[in-house]
């Protein structure tokens, strides 16, 4: 599923780009950045 981002909020993690649809998305991503992404490998 393709959808649109906020550039803005990039930032890399443990060597990911990470691209966030918000800037809200992106404060939600910062409280368990390491869950989240740990959810995304599972999926």
């Amino acid at each position: 599923m393709l959808l649109p981002v906020d550039i803005s909020t990039w930032q890399v993690v443990n060597d990911r780009l990470v691209l966030n649809y918000s800037a809200a998305v992106h404060k939600m991503f910062h409280r368990d950045s390491q869950g989240t992404l740990k959810k995304a490998d599972a999926a």
